[in-house]
Order: C-alpha cells, then structure tokens, then sequence
C-alpha cells in the first residue's frame, strides 16, 4: 500500500507533466471542416476537395432548377452550355481552373447537359483541321462543319468571408455562379453555396 507521502509525490509529478506539455503545445491549431465536407488542412485553404464537392452539389441544384425542363420540352434538345470565368475575388491566389474542370466534369457525367470547348480549345481545333485539310489524305480528314453555339454560359466568382473570435478564426468561402441565356442575357439559374473552415487556437500558456 502506497504511503501519503507517495501518493502526494506522484500528482505533484502529474501536475508538473501537464504544465511542461501545455507550455510545448501553446500555439496549437485546428482545423474543423466545413459543410461540405472539405478535408482538414492547416490554414484552411481552398483545395481540390473543395473543389469537387462545391462543383457536384451547384450542378445538382441546376440541373433540378425550373430552366432545364422548360428549355429541353421547348427546344427538343439538351442545352449546350459554355463555361466562361470564375473570378477569384479572394486575398489568396486560388487556382480557379481546378473549380472549373470539376463543372465541365459534372455536366459531362450528367447526360443531360452538352458543353462546348471554350475560346481556346476552339481556335486549336480550327487551326488542327485547316492542318489536316492541307497535311492529311482525304480518308482521316475531319471535315470543317459548323460548330453548335452555346445556348447558356455559366460563370461566377468565389469570395472569402472571415470571422475571428477569441479563441478561433471562422473562413467562409461563397461560390456565386450565374446560368445566363445567351441570346437574351436572361438570368435563368443563380446558385450559391457557402463552405466554412474552423480553425481553433488553444489559449497561450503563461
């Protein structure tokens, strides 16, 4: 059986062990993850799970949107939609291009939606068929047709929002993106989805 005099050592031991580990562990952050379920990341910058998941859950919400059905028993068709710019509007250099293949890769999966290449991608095909028609015999040359013209653009902007507190800093990203009717620039789709990223602070050891 442990004597009083042992049993005293021992916690003071305890509390003196507790004491060194705050002191080494002051400065400590977390990350909680946001709604969407963004994984943890120290300084909670935007990554390619954000972008993926905040990309699938918009184009969920615009393809269940009032437009789709309403263009598609119009027009007997699918829509073509060509995806313009998302602005980074945010403090940090964000790669924006990541958000938008992540939408082009979601229309594509859908089966309800077509999209055409942007300007780029375009001048290179034109200029890979002027070559084959010049280069090429005639059985694999690809024939210049015309090419369908986009019914809507998709573009939108991301924002930071921050929130600092006592113990913990709060950024809130919001994703704005707009569907507009190419021909009469009617806005038929807004979306808009929020992510937030925790990040605690333990107190200072003095």
């Amino acid at each position: 059986m442990s004597s009083p005099t042992h049993a005293r050592g021992m916690l003071a031991w305890l509390a003196v062990s507790v004491l060194v580990a705050c002191g080494f562990s002051a400065c400590e952050t977390k990350v909680a993850p946001g709604p969407l379920g963004a994984a943890r990341e120290l300084g909670g910058q935007w990554n390619d799970t954000d972008s993926r998941l905040t990309a699938e859950a918009l184009m969920q919400e615009a393809l269940d949107s009032p437009w789709m059905p309403r263009f598609t028993q119009f027009a007997g068709r699918a829509p073509t939609i060509i995806v313009g710019p998302i602005l980074n509007r945010t403090p940090a250099s964000l790669n924006t291009q990541t958000f938008i293949k992540e939408l082009r890769r979601v229309m594509v999966q859908s089966g309800q939606i077509h999209f055409v290449a942007d300007a780029g991608q375009r001048q290179e095909l034109r200029q890979e068929r002027a070559e084959q028609g010049q280069n090429s015999r005639p059985d694999p040359v690809k024939p210049a047709v015309q090419e369908p013209g986009a019914d809507f653009i998709l573009q939108g902007s991301i924002n930071t929002f921050v929130e600092d507190l006592e113990s913990t800093r709060t950024i809130a990203y919001q994703v704005d993106l707009e569907l507009i009717d190419i021909a009469s620039n009617v806005k038929v789709w807004l979306g808009q989805k929020k992510l937030k990223k925790r990040l605690e602070h333990s107190k200072k050891s003095l």
